[in-house]
């Protein structure tokens, strides 16, 4: 059997792993490139770049040889202790966003990131209302999940959150005006404290902010005193074509927040604030064991030189275009995918099927043929209707040849007959 290792492995193990998602069916041992291998041994590329993380591909020979220097350095202090290491990268990273002219904290998660933001915005202003967009994802810790689809899903519930519809731009003439509207009528007659979005909504459905949009959104939150934070997570650190998603379409936050790619695989988020909301402020005491750790100093410090010296936000922008190109004749040529969208390497496609209404199953089943079949793996959101592709920077124009013939002889043989 093409994946008998896997499921027994996953048999034995079963009583010992928390189900909270549901697993796929091929168990990893080790990862090269845009390639992971499974136990059976199958070489399966991988088009999430692990969960969005591995911007430089997996195993990166170059990175692998920095990190056994660092376990020779220093890579742990207490919370209140500052490193060399760390003292150098923030001033090396207000160099590559020089716009924000930020002061900056290292933390672990995107979670943990975006609960500080919250906080900090909130100490800031001295008002506790957060305003949020319905499709947002921003974390599961509380205050997170408060503002990450709506708060749908938060436990209890928290307090003086709202939420605005998102605009979704799919034609490239959408009218903004009513969630303008409403967000402008919340921070005029409510005590908000901050604004928090994503520039390219990622679990919601891949849709891309534009330039006019975030323009009079911090229009508004500049009227109210009301922060703009930016959620950065994915769109960060490369992920567009830019160093970061802001300086795509030149409008600056005044707080924002970044992860996963950040940390090049490892657990390393990062907050930024506009000095002049620090400057003058009351000090905020924050506490967290992995709170500006020269560990992950010396590996946001290796991304930015490894980015700069391999020219990769080049490579981003122009791989994307040509991801984004082959997406759009996959568009033209086959009538199950549609709306191709995205920015750099951050792209996205609909699943087109007459009849079906509800993308749930047979997106899943449509992934899982694909990986085991195909050995590609991707991921879906917008409940399952929106493919999603993060994958490496270092993808190869080759590889992407390759996604996209896999994309399409996979539903010649899966969906066409499943309508």
């Amino acid at each position: 059997m093409k994946h008998a290792n896997s499921e027994q492995l996953l048999k034995d193990h079963a009583d010992y792993i928390l189900p909270v998602i549901n697993f796929e069916k091929p168990i990893l041992e080790r990862g090269k490139g845009s390639y992971v291998y499974d136990v059976d041994g199958n070489k399966i590329m991988d088009l999430n770049g692990g969960q969005f993380c591995n911007i430089l591909g997996h195993s990166n020979p170059k990175f692998v040889e920095m990190m056994s220097t660092i376990t020779n350095s220093i890579s742990h202090t207490s919370t209140s202790t500052l490193t060399t290491q760390v003292l150098a990268v923030m001033k090396k990273i207000n160099g590559i966003m020089p716009e924000m002219n930020a002061k900056n904290i290292l933390l672990a998660t995107g979670a943990e990131a975006v609960e500080f933001a919250l906080r900090y915005s909130k100490h800031i202003t001295q008002k506790n209302g957060v305003v949020s967009f319905s499709v947002g994802y921003h974390g599961l810790t509380l205050g997170a999940q408060t503002v990450t689809y709506a708060g749908v899903h938060a436990k209890p519930w928290v307090k003086e959150a709202y939420s605005i519809e998102t605009p979704k731009n799919l034609n490239g003439n959408d009218d903004y005006s009513q969630p303008i509207k409403k967000l402008a009528a919340l921070c005029s007659e409510n005590e908000i404290a901050c604004v928090i979005l994503e520039p390219i909504v990622s679990v919601g459905g891949m849709y891309v902010q534009t330039k006019e949009f975030l323009e009079q959104v911090k229009v508004i939150c500049e009227e109210n005193n009301v922060i703009l934070i930016y959620d950065e997570c994915q769109t960060g650190f490369g992920r567009t074509g830019k160093w970061f998603g802001y300086q795509s379409v030149c409008v600056t936050p005044h707080i924002m927040v970044t992860a996963k790619g950040f940390g090049l695989g490892y657990p390393i988020s990062m907050v930024s604030v506009d000095s002049k909301y620090v400057d003058g402020c009351p000090p905020l005491v924050h506490f967290s064991s992995h709170q500006n750790d020269p560990f992950s100093a010396m590996v946001v410090d290796f991304g930015i030189e490894y980015i700069i010296e391999n020219n990769l936000l080049t490579n981003v922008e122009l791989n994307g275009k040509y991801f984004y190109e082959k997406l759009d004749e996959l568009h033209e040529n086959n009538d199950h995918f549609s709306k191709p969208r995205g920015k750099g390497l951050m792209l996205g496609c609909d699943l087109q099927i007459e009849g079906v209404s509800d993308y749930r199953k047979i997106s899943a089943d449509f992934r899982e043929y694909l990986l085991l079949e195909h050995n590609l793996m991707i991921q879906a959101t917008n409940g399952g209707r929106t493919l999603r592709f993060l994958p490496s920077f270092e993808i190869s124009k080759e590889e992407i040849d390759k996604v996209v013939f896999m994309l399409d002889l996979a539903s010649r043989e899966f969906l066409r007959v499943r309508k």
